[in-house]
């Protein structure tokens, strides 16, 4: 079991955001003369299984985001797992002896020697479990760089040789070389699952994911990105698509088709652009196990087809003819559609419901520039109206032009 660090019995005690802290109470005695605690008297905490309470130590990680520096522990509140083991003797045993506690963290670009520590600590602490890695590299920014690049390098290293073990790698790079070179020449993946690749310029990196047998999500995508990365992928598992289009770039279209029998789920986000457009719609591709599909042009749906479809989430549509025809084309059957920054007009929407008649989950987020404010309303009265959607369960309902009627929206939830 690895030690309790020198950082960690230095941490502030009774910090720690926990309403009721646990204090170890000593055994009770076995004479027979010295009656027992009823079993009702006990701490209800304290009765706790272990692997209930592991499992709620996992529920405290902090999300890890690409805006994540690394572990801290001067803030209590955002410390997990550092900070539980300042709880009790009891808490410390179990988070240390909690192997997956330890498997989630980001590698920031300034890492200093203490980053460095903490990191290498948690790399020990997680001994064997699968690991969740952020690693951050970003080479475009000001200032003095010689203080971070020893440690960083070392980490990088160190992580690399671990790449048996990664499950997720998310890769938030800005910059045009790599690193280190212990990353362009990593071994085996055989655990690794998922992939990201985010950041506003990606190195030329071909083949190093090619030994990633396991590998079913991919996610290449960011808000502010300039290039798109040169990698190949194990396009023929893959179950999970996730990516942004540059416009007039058509990088990711082939993976569509390198991926189309066995894709499940698929993200496109795309700013409008005319010659990406006119592509798609001659461009016919087939994805016949695909169930989630969430795109940001309703163009764009010209020349798919998804049979076994049951999730559509369509942004940006002036109109909903390029979804009715998908619908009829597909046969498919949706159960949840979400409609965002609508601006059709009411009628071509009672259209498109028409067409789906198992749905049970309706999102509309109407647009802020809608050609007719009376859209909301109308849509309104019919959804009111009997047999439009007769399985629907859930609707959420978003008009930023607040012209909906609030009180006939209530009597339609209330009917």
């Amino acid at each position: 079991m690895a030690a309790l660090t020198s950082i960690e019995t230095g941490f502030p005690q009774g910090t720690v955001p926990c309403n009721n802290p646990i204090h170890s109470n000593p055994q009770p005695a076995t004479d027979a003369a010295t009656p027992q605690l009823p079993l009702e008297f006990e701490d209800p905490i304290a009765r706790l299984p272990p692997e209930l309470l592991g499992d709620i130590f996992l529920l405290t990680l902090p999300t890890i985001t690409p805006s994540t520096v690394g572990p801290h522990l001067s803030n209590p509140r955002s410390t997990s797992p550092w900070s539980l083991g300042q709880v009790c003797s009891q808490w410390r045993v179990l988070a240390l002896s909690l192997a997956t506690l330890w498997a989630s963290f980001a590698v920031p670009t300034k890492t200093t020697a203490r980053v460095l520590y903490l990191l290498t600590v948690q790399l020990e602490r997680s001994r064997q479990a699968p690991l969740h890695v952020l690693i951050k590299c970003n080479t475009r920014w000001r200032g003095d760089r010689s203080r971070y690049e020893q440690a960083y390098t070392t980490i990088l290293q160190t992580i690399a040789r671990e790449c048996h073990r990664w499950r997720v790698i998310w890769l938030e790079l800005n910059t045009t070389e790599l690193p280190d070179a212990a990353i362009e020449n990593l071994g085996e993946m055989p655990l690794l699952t998922e992939l990201k690749l985010g950041g506003e310029y990606h190195p030329f990196i071909p083949d190093v994911f090619a030994n990633a047998p396991s590998l079913c999500r991919v996610t290449l995508s960011d808000i502010g990105r300039r290039s798109v990365p040169q990698i190949r992928l194990p396009w023929r598992q893959i179950t999970t698509y996730k990516a942004t289009y540059l416009p007039g770039h058509i990088g990711h279209l082939p993976k569509l088709s390198a991926a189309a029998a066995t894709l499940v789920e698929c993200d496109i986000a795309i700013e409008e652009d005319y010659r990406l457009a006119v592509l798609w719609r001659n461009w016919t591709l087939t994805l016949p196990r695909l169930r989630r599909l969430v795109i940001r042009r309703e163009q764009l749906l010209g020349g798919l087809t998804t049979p076994a479809l049951r999730e559509l989430y369509v942004a940006s549509s002036s109109t909903t003819q390029s979804v009715i025809g998908f619908i009829v084309r597909s046969t498919c059957v949706l159960t949840r559609l979400t409609l965002v920054q609508c601006a059709a007009p009411a009628h071509e929407i009672v259209e498109l419901l028409t067409h789906t008649p198992a749905l049970t989950t309706l999102e509309t987020q109407f647009a802020c520039d809608i050609p007719d404010s009376g859209t909301p309303n109308a849509l309104l009265a019919a959804l009111a109206g009997a047999g439009l959607v007769p399985r629907l369960a859930a609707l959420a309902w978003a008009d930023f032009t607040d012209s909906t009627d609030r009180a006939a929206f209530a009597d339609m939830v209330e009917a």
